[in-house]
């Protein structure tokens, strides 16, 4: 499934509430987010990962260095995910 269309969509209605924030960090945690949809997770299930990596703060409202650590956090939960995926299509 193609998201490329909506991830700008979303930024660019959201660009007045980025102030301090990096437009590139929080669309690739919005495509980060789209992705753990992808491979199964429930949107509330990656709603809620990306409230608990952010300590409950918007991501709007996120300095660089948290928008970065959670962006990272999702990345390694996608790479589990895959993980997974992977050894249950080949356990070896």
């Amino acid at each position: 499934m193609d998201f490329s269309c909506i991830v700008p969509r979303i930024i660019k209605e959201s660009v007045a509430v980025f102030k301090d924030t990096s437009i590139e960090e929080i669309k690739n945690i919005l495509i980060l987010k789209e992705e753990l949809i992808a491979v199964g997770y429930n949107p509330h299930e990656v709603n809620y990962m990306i409230a608990t990596f952010s300590n409950n703060v918007d991501i709007a409202k996120l300095n660089s260095k948290q928008l970065k650590k959670t962006e990272e956090r999702l990345r390694e939960q996608l790479s589990v995910a895959r993980q997974c995926i992977e050894f249950i299509r080949d356990p070896k």
